[in-house]
């Protein structure tokens, strides 16, 4: 056995705050989202700085074992060796795009061995909820720069409660009829939907 166990990598973590090089920033800023929506000056889409993703994983007799450490140890913030033949690799997640698509390769490799768990800033998270995180986070990041989700319901989905984009002022700001000005470029239009079709409407000429 390995007398240097835990052995320990880490990296700096790329400069977050701004949306990868080549990709769509969004159309309006945060602060204007928030004037329009409901004239708060605060920005509405935030990420929480610096979310760790932490994936324990080995051992596992596959060679793919090699390629998921190897992937850590080149394009994760942290890798530690906890045993001959188990690590935990940590990812610290903002809104660089391709560290949510590296994460996901990491956990497309282990996350069918019995012994990987996963976690999110502590909290342990099942593996799909995190799969589908990652993947909307990421999608949303390259096609506008952050969360543009609309939540119409009051729950928030899962993959949403352990995602760093996510953000509960936009959610409750997000949903249909709030949005509505915003899509039409004003911010100073008032939506009213009756409660009923106006006697009007039904008169016939």
């Amino acid at each position: 056995m390995n007398a240097l166990l835990p052995q320990e990598v880490t990296r700096s973590p790329p400069a977050v705050g701004l949306p990868p090089q080549g990709r769509l920033a969004p159309s309006r800023s945060p602060e204007a989202w928030s004037h329009a929506a409901g004239g708060r000056k605060e920005a509405i889409i935030r990420t929480r700085s610096g979310v760790r993703l932490q994936v324990g994983f080995g051992p596992a007799a596959t060679p793919t074992l090699a390629v998921a450490v190897a992937l850590a140890r080149t394009h994760a913030d942290h890798l530690v060796q906890t045993g001959p033949r188990s690590w935990v690799v940590t990812f610290r997640l903002g809104t660089d795009e391709a560290r949510y698509g590296r994460a996901t390769q990491l956990l497309a490799m282990v996350s069918g061995w019995k012994a990987t768990t996963v976690e999110v800033d502590g909290s342990p998270e099942p593996r799909h909820v995190v799969h589908q995180m990652l993947a909307c986070a990421r999608g949303w990041l390259r096609q506008a720069g952050g969360c543009r989700g609309i939540f119409a319901s009051s729950r928030i989905p899962a993959k949403c409660r352990a995602c760093p984009l996510y953000d509960p002022a936009w959610a409750l700001e997000s949903g249909p009829g709030r949005l509505l000005p915003l899509m039409l470029g004003s911010e100073d239009i008032e939506v009213h939907v009756p409660d009923h079709v106006p006697e009007e409407w039904t008169k016939e000429e």
